[in-house]
């Protein structure tokens, strides 16, 4: 793995949270985020240590937008929902070209910054995602199904109010009738 900035090394979490987000934000040049440093308490950072931590977090930027990119190009290419787990078979494949990407910078560069835990975390988070994935999907068709279920209890109790109706105006009493309707449907009126 590739030797760590001083920023990623010396700069507390929180601060170093507050210099990423400046970093994302993209309005602040190295000079103004080493002044930020500065007048943080680390006035030891060089510019141009700045302006390596500053490259690094912009290729994850950088990266991060094209995973976003990616996942939305799937997204449409699927439509809404995903019944079928083609999602999850997406995100198997992308796990697998990460992995063999990983791998084959290993193979070929001892030096390369890819760690074999780095990868193993990877391709546990991506297992994550599918697996969530494939929870709201299993939501989603219980919730259809729950809805297809309350719709013909109502249209059932309808016909079965319209059945009642017209039994009573045929002259059966409507104890007769409610005695059929709880015994047929298990409705009480």
């Amino acid at each position: 793995m590739g030797r760590k900035n001083r920023i990623q090394i010396e700069v507390p979490a929180e601060l170093r949270a507050e210099l990423d987000a400046q970093i994302a934000d993209g309005r602040k040049s190295i000079d103004q985020l080493q002044a930020f440093l500065a007048a943080n308490g680390h006035d030891d950072i060089s510019r141009s240590g700045v302006a390596r931590y500053v490259l690094s977090q912009e290729e994850v930027i950088a990266n991060i937008r094209q995973s976003r990119e990616m996942a939305n190009a799937i997204s449409m290419q699927l439509g809404p929902d995903d019944g079928d787990g083609s999602t999850n078979a997406q995100l198997t494949e992308m796990a697998q070209v990460i992995l063999h990407r990983g791998m084959m910078k290993l193979i070929t560069d001892p030096d390369a910054d890819v760690s074999p835990g780095d990868m193993g975390k990877i391709a546990k988070a991506l297992q994550a995602a599918a697996s969530a994935q494939k929870l709201d999907v299993d939501r989603r068709i219980n919730a259809a199904k729950l809805q297809a279920a309350q719709a013909a209890a109502r249209e059932t109790a309808g016909k079965a109010a319209e059945a009642a109706v017209a039994a009573v105006g045929k002259g059966v009493s409507k104890q007769t009738v409610e005695a059929i309707r709880t015994a047929v449907l298990g409705v009480a009126p």
